[in-house]
């Protein structure tokens, strides 16, 4: 099994092709906390879908 690349928060902020935006990939994603790339999507999708459904 192939160990997935893992980045902290500030690798997602400084990169210029992650989609999401500056101010929402920082307000989810924990300081010193790893994530690969799914694992950070998931996250920013999971906030967005719970703020749809009225979590605002």
């Amino acid at each position: 099994m192939q160990k997935k690349t893992t980045f902290e928060k500030t690798q997602f902020l400084q990169s210029k092709t992650w989609a999401y935006s500056h101010d929402l990939t920082d307000a989810v994603l924990e300081d010193n906390k790893q994530y690969t790339k799914e694992e950070a999507k998931e996250a920013i999708e999971t906030y967005l879908n719970s703020k749809q459904k009225g979590g605002m």
